[in-house]
């Protein structure tokens, strides 16, 4: 009865350290799939970060195309009351504006009734370089090809376009010519458009 009991205790306790073995195993098991289960989030998070950081990049990248697009566009400029500043032989002054992102700050000043040569018959008009907030990191001279197209309102397959060489080697460039009440520098025509074309052909509207 002894003998049967203590044999009967071992078998047990074998029982009990197969169990604990197996509970083992598995536990290592699960440990070791939790483990790799980890890296693959670890590496899924790191591969959507990645992505997440390209992506940031291409909106960045796409907002800088945009707004460099944008400045690269034409300008369109509307000079608001012509006959007034041609009757009282004022130069008009557009807002500024960039030649690129960064770029020159230019801005545009129609002389209505002539400046010059071109006063009491020609509509003169010229391109002014002022002062940027890009211009300390900018390459000078400024060498840039521009082109000023006085919109046909009655044909539009008639348009008035001037072209020329700006190259200013700064703000302060003694070669460029100074015109009284601006600061800038600038260049442009002097006899841009002929008073006669312009109120038979061109102004149907007291704007330009």
């Amino acid at each position: 009865m002894v003998d049967h009991k203590a044999t009967s205790s071992d078998y047990h306790l074998e029982l009990s350290v197969k169990e604990l073995m197996i509970q083992r195993e598995q536990l290592k098991k699960q440990k070791e799939q939790h483990e790799e289960q980890k890296k693959q989030f670890m590496a899924q998070n790191e591969q959507l970060i990645s992505q997440r950081d390209q992506f940031s990049k291409q909106q960045t990248e796409l907002t800088k195309s945009i707004i460099a697009l944008e400045y690269e566009k034409p300008h369109w400029i509307t000079m608001v009351g012509f006959n007034r500043f041609k009757v009282n032989s004022t130069p008009w002054y557009s807002e500024g504006f960039y030649t690129h992102l960064h770029g020159y700050k230019l801005c545009l000043r129609v002389d209505a009734n002539g400046h010059d040569e071109g006063v009491g018959k020609y509509v003169s008009i010229y391109l002014c370089l002022t002062e940027g907030d890009f211009d300390a990191n900018l390459t000078w001279p400024m060498n840039c090809e521009c082109t000023i197209t006085l919109l046909n309102q009655v044909n539009d397959d008639d348009h008035h376009s001037g072209t020329f060489t700006l190259t200013i080697y700064g703000m302060h460039d003694p070669q460029m010519v100074m015109l009284e009440g601006e600061n800038g520098r600038q260049r442009g025509y002097h006899r841009f458009i002929a008073h006669h074309l312009l109120d038979q052909h061109m102004l149907n509207t007291a704007d330009i």
